[in-house]
């Protein structure tokens, strides 16, 4: 059932679906990003972004890396992503993607993506968590927080992105926070500089506890649409934005400057 609901969630979609939805959030820019698969293509992935891309310049075009590729083959093709569809962002999903985190293998290609990364100037966008739609594979754990602190995130000099607070579905709902996860993520954050997190998928009460335990100039809004409408994910956030009474700064920081100065932009 949850995969037919993800699945359902992007069986109509195209230019008009993503620029209503921002249009709904008053949202002036949206990262597209799509994920490999495995060994599967994300041509059609591609080419549906760049029909986004092409029709509205709000949206910016991401990459993903399938295992098809090999791990020394990876900045020629994330170089000729770039070139071809003017990508700006990586997207890494080790459980979908089936990138074991938990062996070196596994860090090692995580790491060449990083170093492609660094060469091409991009910044890089990756699952935080588990992947509930996998069931009992093994797989839907490859990118907890216990896994991704093996990573050596001092490869790149790019901004990094764990999503969803780094507790996506690990307690079996989306918005599930694990104390020893929340802690290395700050510890992470401490490290690295150029380390963020952001609000994408989970419910409120994990982005409630989250904006309470890591710095806002290190959180950049996300949504996850479409499984989660931009608007819906928007209005948590600023929810519990207001129950903080959290100041102006805080605010304009995770809705705008942040996701700014990932992208390399000045900000607006």
């Amino acid at each position: 059932m949850s995969e037919l609901a993800f699945s359902r969630s992007y069986k109509h979609t195209g230019p008009r679906v993503m620029s209503d939805q921002i249009d709904l959030a008053g949202v002036d820019k949206a990262v597209l990003l799509p994920v490999a698969g495995g060994n599967r293509s994300i041509v059609r992935q591609m080419e549906i972004i760049d029909e986004c891309c092409a029709e509205d310049q709000r949206f910016i075009a991401g990459f993903s890396i399938s295992n098809g590729v090999p791990s020394d083959g990876i900045y020629e093709v994330l170089a000729q992503a770039s070139r071809v569809h003017r990508i700006r962002v990586l997207k890494i999903h080790p459980n979908l993607t089936g990138i074991d985190l938990s062996s070196a293998q596994g860090i090692a290609r995580v790491e060449a993506m990083l170093r492609a990364c660094d060469r091409l100037g991009l910044p890089a966008l990756l699952h935080g968590g588990c992947s509930p739609i996998l069931g009992d594979s093994v797989a839907s754990e490859f990118s907890t927080m216990k896994k991704l602190q093996r990573v050596d995130w001092s490869l790149t000099a790019f901004p990094v992105v764990i999503a969803h607070f780094g507790v996506y579905g690990c307690d079996g709902n989306p918005g599930s926070t694990s104390l020893q996860d929340v802690e290395i993520l700050r510890e992470m954050l401490d490290q690295h500089e150029h380390l963020y997190t952001d609000t994408s998928g989970v419910s409120y009460d994990a982005i409630e506890k989250m904006l309470g335990l890591v710095s806002p100039e290190r959180v950049v809004f996300g949504s996850d649409a479409l499984y989660v409408p931009v608007f819906r994910q928007l209005a948590l956030v600023m929810h519990a934005f207001s129950s903080q009474n959290a100041p102006a700064d805080s605010v304009r920081a995770v809705l705008c400057e942040n996701a700014s100065r990932v992208l390399g932009e000045n900000e607006s």
